[in-house]
C-alpha cells in the first residue's frame, strides 16, 4: 500500500451519486464489484460497496437514525463517537479498506449516502491508514430531490428540501469545507464534459482522451430517462435555494468555504435553537420503535404458544387415532354415537351393555 489515493464521494440520497460513480469508474476510478444490487430505484447501480453499506446500515439502526425521518435531522450524541460500537465499527472498515487496497492499483473510492454524518468515524481510518483522502461532493437542486423523496419515500416536500440542507451541511462540516471537487446532477445531463475533465484534473487522471473519445464513454454512462424529476421553480425553502446556489459556485472551481461559510453558520446556529425540539421528536420515535419492538415480540411469542398448542393436538390426535384403532376405542365411539342417538335405548349386545355399566359405575 504504497502512498494510496482514495476518493470519497458524498451526496445525499437521490442526489446522484450513483451517476457521478459510474461516470468515476469509467474515467478510471476503481469502485470494486461488490456492490449492493439494483432495484426499481435505481436499475442501472448503486456503485454501493456492499460491506461498507451494511457496516453503515448496522451501525445507523443501533441510535435509531434513518435518513428520511425526524431522527435524521438530530445530530448524534456525544457518547456515539467513542461507544464500543463506534470502535467496533472502525476496526471493521480498517481491515476492510486494508485489504481493498492492497488488492487494486490506481485510485480507490467508495461512496455511500451514510458517509456524510459517520465521516467522522471514517476520518479516523484514513488516519490509521496515513492517507489523505479526496472528497468529492454530489449536489441536486433540493426541489428534484425532495420531489424523489416525496415519490419513494412518502415524506412532505419541505421536509425533504430541510433533510438536503442538513445533509449538505454535514458534508461541508465534516470535511472541514475541504472538497476537492463539487459535481452538478443537471451538468450531466446539459453539459458534461468540462465536469468530467474538471474532476479528471483534480484526480490526477489521465487526460489524453480528445473530447470526442471523452463524450463517447460518457454517452455510454448518462441515460437522459434517469433525470425523471426535474425542477421548473425554486425551492420552498429559500435557505435551500440559496446553499444550492453557492455550492453551484464550488462547481467551477470556486473555494467551497468561500461561498457557503456564512450560510453554513447561520443554519447551525438556528438548528440550535430547535435541539430542544429534536431530542423531542427523537424521544418520541425511540418510543414508537420501543412499542413496535414490544409488539413484534408479544407476537413471537403467540405464535411460539399455538406452535407448543398445534404440536399437542398433533399429539392428541395420534392417541385418538391409536385409541380407535383398538377393540375397546371402537367399543367406546359405537357406545357414544348410541347414546346421543338412542338416548332412551339401552345399546344392543353384551359388550355394550357391559361397557355402558363400567362406565355408569365411574
Amino acid at each position: 500500500m504504497n502512498n494510496p489515493q482514495i476518493v470519497v464521494l458524498l451526496g445525499m440520497h437521490r442526489s446522484g451519486t450513483s451517476l457521478t460513480a459510474s461516470i468515476l469508474q469509467a474515467l478510471g476510478v476503481d469502485f470494486g464489484d461488490d456492490f449492493i444490487a439494483t432495484n426499481e430505484n435505481n436499475p442501472k447501480g448503486y456503485f454501493e460497496n456492499a460491506a461498507i453499506s451494511r457496516a453503515h446500515i448496522r451501525l445507523n439502526r443501533l441510535v435509531k437514525r434513518r435518513p428520511f425521518s425526524a431522527a435524521g435531522l438530530v445530530e448524534y450524541p456525544q457518547a456515539f463517537w467513542h461507544s464500543h460500537h463506534a470502535l467496533e465499527f472502525i476496526d471493521e472498515v480498517e481491515m476492510l479498506v486494508r485489504k481493498t487496497l492492497a488488492d487494486i492499483n490506481g485510485i480507490w473510492g467508495f461512496k455511500d449516502p451514510h458517509t456524510i454524518k459517520l465521516l467522522p468515524l471514517w476520518q479516523v481510518v484514513f488516519e490509521r491508514l496515513g492517507v489523505t483522502p479526496v472528497y468529492i461532493l454530489a449536489i441536486r437542486h433540493p426541489t428534484e430531490v425532495a420531489a424523489s423523496a416525496v415519490k419513494r419515500d412518502h415524506i412532505d416536500a419541505g421536509h425533504g428540501e430541510l433533510l438536503w440542507i442538513d445533509q449538505n451541511v454535514a458534508a461541508l462540516c465534516n470535511t472541514g469545507f475541504k472538497l476537492a471537487a463539487v459535481t452538478d446532477y443537471q451538468a450531466w445531463f446539459s453539459d458534461p464534459l468540462p465536469q468530467a475533465r474538471h474532476l479528471m484534473d483534480v484526480l490526477g487522471l489521465d487526460q489524453s482522451r480528445d473530447d470526442a473519445d471523452l463524450q463517447e464513454v460518457l454517452q455510454e454512462r448518462i441515460d437522459p430517462g434517469l433525470h425523471r424529476q426535474k425542477h421548473s421553480g425554486s425551492a420552498q425553502l429559500p435557505f435551500a435555494e440559496e446553499l444550492y446556489r453557492q455550492l453551484l459556485t464550488a462547481t467551477t472551481g470556486a473555494d467551497p468555504r468561500q461561498a457557503t461559510e456564512p450560510l453554513v453558520s447561520d443554519y447551525r446556529s438556528a438548528k440550535q435553537l430547535f435541539d430542544p425540539v429534536w431530542r423531542l421528536l427523537e424521544q418520541e420515535y425511540r418510543l414508537r420503535l420501543a412499542k413496535k419492538e414490544e409488539l413484534e415480540l408479544l407476537l413471537h411469542e403467540k405464535n411460539r404458544e399455538l406452535s407448543e398448542t398445534k404440536q399437542q393436538l398433533k399429539k392428541i390426535e395420534g392417541i385418538t387415532s391409536t385409541f380407535l384403532g383398538s377393540r375397546s376405542g371402537i367399543l367406546l365411539y359405537q357406545y357414544q354415537v348410541y347414546r346421543r342417538r338412542l338416548l332412551n335405548k339401552l345399546p344392543e349386545g353384551a359388550p355394550l351393555v357391559r361397557l355402558k355399566r363400567l362406565l355408569d359405575e365411574r
